[in-house]
């Protein structure tokens, strides 16, 4: 809703992420531990939603589920980005 939080692994900033961003999307999918952590770095105000309640939104309205596939993909094309430029 407001603010910024960096995710974090390993000891370093792996993103930073603001309002209208999401934040533990896969544990919701899959109902996972997050393999990051998250850090406010200002006063922060977020907007949970439970693994049931999500799923509940899906079925009810699909265009959720299409932009949590643009999302994702998203993630993974700059994921990928990153590796490659490692390499």
């Amino acid at each position: 809703v407001s603010g910024l939080v960096a995710r974090e692994g390993r000891g370093r900033e792996i993103r930073r992420v603001g309002p209208k961003e999401t934040i533990g999307e896969l544990a919701v999918l899959d109902r996972k531990p997050q393999p990051t952590s998250a850090r406010a770095l200002q006063p922060t105000e977020l907007l949970r939603i439970g693994a049931e309640e999500f799923f509940e939104i899906l079925h009810e309205q699909p265009e959720i589920a299409e932009a949590l596939i643009g999302i994702l993909a998203g993630q993974l094309r700059d994921a990928q980005t990153r590796l490659l430029a490692q390499a």
